[in-house]
């Protein structure tokens, strides 16, 4: 994956958390057809209606099984990953395009899966 600017996460209220769990179920069953096992299912499920939540991405995101179709398993890991960062502390809400530069990148295809 190429090397970008670091991507701009923002915070979820207390509902938008909550949405997460009506969310995250759906994409389950999509995710087994592929041929995913049930725990890897459902963490790949919750990384996207994560990432739907809180990835501040251009064209915006308009569901978390859009996720799936524009990045790979391996960038949404990348993305969660440094979202994780953020959520620790150790990188700043909002900071993506301010020049810090991350592993990752947009994916070079939709559905890289």
């Amino acid at each position: 994956m190429a090397k970008g600017k670091l991507p701009a996460f923002r915070r979820l209220c207390a509902r938008e958390q909550l949405a997460l769990l009506r969310e995250y179920p759906k994409l389950v069953p999509r995710l087994a057809r592929w041929g995913l096992g049930a725990d890897d299912a459902l963490a790949v499920a919750w990384n996207c209606a994560l990432l739907h939540g809180v990835l501040e991405a251009e064209p915006e995101l308009k569901s978390p099984g859009e996720v799936l179709e524009r990045y790979s398993l391996g960038e949404i890991a990348e993305l969660c990953e440094t979202y994780a960062r953020v959520a620790a502390g150790e990188l700043e809400y909002g900071e993506g395009g301010k020049g810090d530069e991350y592993p990752g990148g947009a994916g070079q295809e939709p559905g890289g899966v």
